[in-house]
């Protein structure tokens, strides 16, 4: 039991560095304006990962933390490559710089609300 609870905090963890893998690359690929004039269909992907990029890293991050909470009441804490999890995931998003111009929500928006 407690190897397979292991087993899917560190998926999650996985995926998590993977997505912010991802958005690092995109923050390189968003700053070049010749991809302005690729597709339309690439334009739209581009759209589509940039306004989900950040709510999926927060929904990633929060069931990290959900599991990681109910391992600790099972088998103590979770410990990831020789560190509590928890503090590595603190002090990452302690340290996290959003660039706002590339991954914008609606509510950051410049523009009136209706």
């Amino acid at each position: 039991m407690k190897e397979s609870f292991y087993v899917k905090i560190t998926d999650l963890i996985n995926k998590r560095s993977n997505l912010i893998q991802m958005m690092n690359e995109f923050e390189i690929i968003a700053s070049d304006p010749k991809r302005l004039f690729k597709s339309s269909f690439q334009l739209n992907k581009e759209e589509k990962f940039r306004k989900n990029a950040v709510p999926n890293l927060i929904r990633i991050e929060n069931e990290i933390i959900s599991k990681i909470n109910e391992y600790k009441l099972q088998f103590g804490d979770f410990i990831y490559k020789g560190e509590k999890y928890e503090d590595i995931l603190k002090r990452e998003n302690s340290n996290r710089i959003m660039n706002k111009t590339v991954f914008i929500n609606k509510f950051d928006s410049p523009y009136k609300k209706r």
